[in-house]
This record gives structure tokens, sequence and C-alpha cells, in this order.
């Protein structure tokens, strides 16, 4: 029983370009996703600088305002004195006895106002004014 095979094992010429194709139509999508994807996980700017106050609030509680100006706020924490202003286009949280935090990078500005109990932060970051709120109590000397 001599039996002549027409058909060999395996993909023809057509088959491996239709696979090809796919592959390729596959991997220019997952690139866009992926382009996709960064673009909206990029920092925006007002989440970050809320999540800048909330760490200088939240994560250090006991600071109290020694005095403010239009541009920065003196603190006091047992017994060391900290500046919150902004250097080199760097939001600081330095101490007066050496070291600093970085706490967000490319303000071009930090203005504070006191309002009733609270003290009103606008940042200029980028050209875009970002706003928010801390509330510290006064520093009784």
């Amino acid at each position: 029983m001599n039996v002549c095979l027409n058909r060999y094992k395996g993909f023809t010429l057509i088959e491996a370009m239709v696979t090809l194709l796919i592959s390729i139509l596959v991997l220019v999508t997952l690139q866009f996703a992926i382009g996709l994807c960064q673009h909206h996980m990029a920092n925006d700017p007002e989440i970050t600088w809320q999540t800048t106050l909330t760490q200088i609030t939240a994560q250090n509680p006991g600071y109290q305002v020694v005095s403010h100006t239009h541009h920065s706020i003196e603190l006091i924490k047992h017994h060391k004195k900290f500046c919150l202003k902004v250097a080199n286009r760097k939001l600081l949280l330095s101490c007066y006895d050496g070291g600093q935090i970085i706490l967000m990078h490319d303000i071009d500005e930090l203005t504070v106002n006191k309002v009733k109990s609270r003290y009103h932060l606008t940042a200029r970051f980028q050209g875009q004014n970002l706003e928010g709120e801390l509330y510290f109590k006064r520093y009784n000397r």
C-alpha cells in the first residue's frame, strides 16, 4: 500500500503570512494600549500637591506655627525649627539644625495667606496655580 501524501504537515506560505499579519496587529495594538496607559498614569500636579499637603499634616503631626511670611511658614516640632519654603524650584521642609525634605519639584513660587486659623497655600507649578489649606496650631512661647 503505497499512499502518496499530497499534504505536508506544517504551515503553507499563506498560513504563515496570515499568522505574521495577526502577530503584527497584536503587537501594534499592545504598543498603542501601553502608550495610553502611560499617558493616564502620568503624575497629575493637583494629586501630587494634595498628597504633599497630606504628608505635611498627617504623617508629621505636632507642627506648630512660629511665624509666617508671604512666601514661607516657620514651624516648630519637639523644639526643632523648620521652614516650609521654595528654594531652587523645590518645595522644601528644611530644618534649621540641618537637613531638608524635598516635597515637590518644579515649584516656581509659594504664596502663604492666613485665613482665620488656617493657612491658604498657593503654589505655581508650570504656569498652573495649585491651591490648598493647612491647619497648624499657633506656637505659644
